[in-house]
């Protein structure tokens, strides 16, 4: 278990930032472990399934890897910048 320690420079209250710094980090370890896997060779390798004769489409799973990868980074963005903003008008700058 590790413990994270983090000071906001401009604090809405303890529990506004408590909550926004635990998104920012879950969004960002999301990104960081489809990273790897959208962009790794493993990818081409085909699964089978024998009990259930089904095949699974590289494409499809590569287009979904590549989804999670880009929507988490999109998330993260926007999770940062709406925080940005809703801090500069409640502050009023």
């Amino acid at each position: 278990m590790e413990e994270i320690e983090y000071e906001l420079r401009e604090s809405l209250d303890e529990n506004s930032d408590k909550d926004f710094v635990e998104e920012v980090l879950s969004l960002g370890m999301v990104s960081e472990w489809a990273a790897p896997r959208y962009h790794s060779t493993l990818l081409t390798s085909q699964l089978l399934s024998n009990s259930e004769q089904k095949y699974y489409s590289q494409a499809q799973h590569l287009a979904e890897m590549k989804a999670l990868y880009t929507k988490s980074q999109i998330d993260l963005r926007k999770l940062i910048r709406d925080y940005g903003y809703s801090m500069s008008v409640i502050n009023g700058v």
